[in-house]
């Protein structure tokens, strides 16, 4: 999980022909692997001269090894990848990715009911925002 939120491309891939399944595991977080590739702590990639486009390789990565975008985190109100992407500075690239791949882009969060649109749109994820608009994402009306 900490080799997906912290780029590291080859200990992923690594990781995952050792242990295919290990994809949809859940740790302790109720975080997938795939939750955590959305992750991204950009100033440790930095800090280390790390490509920006690590995170986006390692979610292709764990998406092609049978990642489920649907994995619900358990621990945070049930939300998926896709929330994530909204909640955390990910890709445009990323969100895309993951509606491609069958996300569904108006999932509603367990108890508060935001979509990723919500999400996105609260942290002030601008580009993450209208591409999820351009892809049919939907506010829920659930946001004071």
């Amino acid at each position: 999980y900490s080799a997906c939120a912290l780029g590291m491309v080859d200990r992923v891939g690594a990781l995952i022909r050792d242990d295919p399944s290990a994809v949809n595991r859940f740790d302790a977080d109720g975080c997938t692997a795939l939750h955590w590739s959305v992750r991204p702590r950009q100033r440790w990639l930095e800090s280390r001269g790390l490509p920006k486009e690590a995170h986006l390789r390692i979610t292709k990565m764990l998406l092609e090894a049978g990642a489920s975008v649907d994995a619900a985190n358990r621990q945070e109100d049930g939300m998926q990848a896709l929330h994530h992407v909204g909640e955390w500075p990910a890709s445009e690239s990323q969100a895309r990715l993951l509606v491609e791949r069958g996300a569904d882009i108006n999932a509603a969060a367990e108890q508060n009911g935001w979509t990723p649109l919500d999400y996105a749109e609260d942290r002030g994820r601008d580009g993450i925002a209208e591409v999820l608009r351009s892809l049919g994402g939907e506010v829920s009306g659930r946001r004071a």
